[in-house]
């Protein structure tokens, strides 16, 4: 499925044509340059969900999408790098199976959504409540707290640290407003990159009708440099937690740019990207110590990370280090292989989901800067040699436990 992009004064469609899907999908990207002003546009565009000019409450917004046969609406976030990325996605049944124009009320509704925001106070109080009500939950998870503490430690020197750790961003929303979702609104329409994607049967009529309906006021055009021009310093921390396993989380900074890179996604699957990855070998199949260990690799802030819930702590720590240490001259034949293999049916099977589809062309198109060739290619060019040399990168940053009962019975 090859993608056209359509340039517009204020915005770019991405059409991606086909008629093989029982549903189709629009999405709306906003794209910007993080800074001290992320959090207020994240909240607006997710306070839309609360109400509106056009929909005053949840439960308006609700009908209007089962009036549509059951259109499925969310509003999301997220960071790539120096980049924040907010926006809306629907997912609704492909108008060939149902009513022509579909389509054209879909869009139209969209519009009516997303251009008519109203900002009050009883509003901001169900946001703050939910929002809140989700935190203080998440916080009674080991897992949540962990991650939570070790972002906490790796960001700690980041100028826009405020717009990425949890514990800023809740301070944001019980600080809410309405001039701040206001200024947040406005800084969303007319300050940010405009990407729109259609995925599935859509014609030049729906086109026109975005035209028509759209009220963005940007001149924004092009990609954005994402570089993470950030290297967190070296930290261990240890603290006491209330769970039965302790939680361990290490992370790396690798000493590299930014381009995408298939040879460091092959090493992070070999080490721990899936239960047959030498992390899960070493700390559970061999040594009985956790359930899982895993790794994740993220070329936008050149950091890889390592995960798991232990029995003993220093047992554990010596293993991730030894296992680390095994990729530089320990990779087989087999693991390089299987792990090319796995990355070359990902791929294929990204192309059963419009969603997936989606996600890998805007990523394609403004995060790694190649094309869908250059992208299926790289997993058949890289080397063994190339994978290895990625161990001479690794610098570890960031040592962080939360240490619990059975590894404090055992001292």
């Amino acid at each position: 499925m090859k993608e056209e992009i359509i340039e517009r004064n204020n915005y770019n469609i991405h059409l991606i044509k086909t008629n093989k899907f029982r549903n189709n999908v629009i999405r709306i990207y906003f794209r910007r340059k993080i800074d001290d002003n992320d959090n207020n546009i994240c909240n607006a565009l997710e306070i839309l969900e609360y109400g509106s000019k056009f929909f005053k409450n949840r439960r308006e917004l609700n009908l209007k999408l089962e009036d549509l046969y059951n259109v499925y609406l969310n509003t999301f976030d997220s960071r790539i790098g120096s980049l924040r990325y907010y926006g809306i996605n629907i997912n609704y049944i492909n108008p060939k199976y149902f009513k022509e124009d579909l389509n054209h009320e879909v869009i139209k509704f969209l519009f009516d959504f997303l251009n008519n925001p109203l900002y009050e106070e009883k509003y901001i109080e169900d946001y703050n409540r939910e929002i809140n009500v989700n935190y203080n939950n998440s916080m009674k998870d080991p897992d949540y707290i962990a991650s939570s503490h070790a972002n906490d430690l790796y960001y700690d020197k980041y100028k826009y640290k405020k717009s990425i750790l949890d514990k800023y961003i809740i301070e944001d929303v019980n600080n809410l407003t309405v001039d701040k979702l206001n200024e947040g609104y406005n800084l969303l329409m007319n300050d940010t990159y405009v990407d729109i994607f259609l995925a599935g049967n859509f014609t030049d009529k729906d086109i026109k009708d975005i035209k028509t309906y759209n009220k963005f006021t940007n001149n924004l055009k092009g990609n954005i440099d994402y570089k993470f021009d950030y290297e967190p310093e070296i930290v261990s921390v240890k603290e006491s937690g209330n769970s039965m396993e302790s939680k361990i989380i290490i992370k790396y900074y690798l000493n590299c740019d930014s381009k995408y890179n298939a040879s460091t996604r092959i090493f992070n699957y070999i080490l721990g990207g899936s239960s047959s990855a030498k992390l899960f070998d070493n700390l559970r199949n061999k040594n009985s110590l956790c359930y899982g260990a895993y790794s994740k690799y993220s070329n936008s802030n050149n950091m890889l990370s390592i995960s798991t819930s232990v029995t003993d702590v220093d047992k554990s720590l010596k293993l991730i280090d030894d296992t680390v240490k095994e990729m530089k001259d320990n990779i087989s034949n087999d693991e390089f292989n299987n792990a090319i293999k796995y990355y070359n049916n990902s791929i294929k099977d990204t192309f059963n989901s419009l969603n997936r589809i989606i996600s890998l062309y805007f990523r394609l198109d403004y995060i790694y800067n190649i094309s869908l060739d250059e992208y299926i290619d790289s997993y058949n060019k890289v080397t063994l040699e190339e994978v290895k040399d990625k161990y001479k990168l690794l610098n570890k940053k960031i040592t962080y436990v939360l240490e619990g009962s059975n590894n404090n019975d055992r001292k």
